[in-house]
């Protein structure tokens, strides 16, 4: 909007800027913010004071345009899609996510579909449980509720690096992804752009949380895939004065919020300082006793009673690729 027509149609016909129809600015959001109707999209999570910024955000790059966004500013106009997404090398893509942050967990089987991560995804390397000595199998699965495959161990190990890592920056809260994950509407770009205000809504509406859920929540099925109950019994066998958790999702009235119960899928999980640290510990005292992720953090959860504190979008934000032919971190730990 700053530039004249004539820098313009200069700029075109030398190739820096793109044809007129393959240029993208406006995202689909722009109109509805406007208009102040629903957005176009899983965002039925954000509270009334984010909607209303989201709106003065649309009017402003509507009438003075997006370059007088701030860099904050700049980054959620694009993952709510009032602006179409840009090259990750701009800076507002670096932008400091408030008070925590987002880590990857990459396997080398799939280095080469993260090749350009967003700025702010910080990546750390899968811990592969191929490679894991067996000295060190044969001492975990002797803390462990029954042995577990070295694809288990690993993924429990790989967590954990990114648990300590996130303490170890003092994040307040902390996105962990795995590399098969998909951003259902958009790109992993945009969702890193998103999870500080995810953690702002969810903080409105349950300032207690603990752990939000992004991926998909399949609470029905969770107790049915324990094959024995006594392999996980902080979950099976209820506490006396312990609070009571959902076994379906429960809508947080109007809040585009579930509260949720144990479910499986841990690939887009955010975790809270508090119960990071507890994790850490839980699992250098291997107490309680080691198990599949999905259902090991459930039962420190438990043994902290706080299965009452976990939140989920009411509409899915995560899947998996499991259609790219590349293997995930559980693929590849065998």
């Amino acid at each position: 909007p700053q530039l004249s027509a004539t820098q313009i149609k200069e700029g075109r016909a030398e190739g820096i800027f793109p044809p007129r129809d393959k240029e993208k600015v406006f995202g689909k959001n722009i109109a509805p913010a406007i208009k102040g109707t629903q957005l176009i999209g899983a965002f039925g999570w954000l509270t009334s004071s984010q909607k209303e910024r989201v709106r003065g955000l649309a009017v402003e790059i509507l009438n003075r345009g997006a370059e007088v966004l701030n860099d904050a500013q700049r980054r959620l106009a694009e993952a709510v899609e009032l602006l179409f997404p840009t090259d990750a090398r701009n800076s507002w893509h670096s932008h400091p996510l408030d008070h925590g942050g987002a880590l990857l967990i990459l396997s080398p089987e799939r280095q080469h579909l993260w090749a350009f991560p967003p700025p702010r995804l910080e990546v750390l390397p899968a811990t592969m449980g191929a490679t894991l000595p067996a000295a060190q199998i044969r001492s975990m699965n002797a803390r462990a509720r029954r042995p577990l495959a070295r694809g288990e161990l690993g993924i429990l190990l790989s967590n954990d690096a990114c648990w300590k890592r996130a303490l170890e920056h003092r994040w307040e809260w902390a996105l962990v992804l795995e590399d098969d994950m998909q951003y259902v509407h958009g790109l992993p770009l945009q969702l890193v752009g998103l999870a500080e205000h995810l953690v702002a809504s969810a903080t409105v509406h349950e300032p207690e949380w603990q752990l939000i859920v992004l991926s998909g929540v399949d609470t029905d099925d969770f107790f049915g895939c324990i094959s024995d109950p006594a392999h996980a019994p902080s979950l099976t066998r209820r506490r006396p004065g312990a609070a009571r958790f959902p076994r379906q999702p429960l809508p947080l009235d109007g809040a585009g919020w579930n509260r949720v119960g144990p479910t499986c899928h841990a690939f887009a999980w955010i975790y809270r300082a508090p119960l990071m640290r507890r994790l850490v510990d839980a699992m250098a005292r291997a107490q309680p006793p080691y198990n599949p992720l999905d259902i090991w953090v459930w039962e420190v959860m438990a043994e902290h009673d706080l299965l009452a504190h976990v939140l989920a979008p009411e509409q899915l934000l995560v899947s998996t690729q499991r259609a790219v032919a590349a293997s995930s971190v559980k693929d590849a730990q065998g």
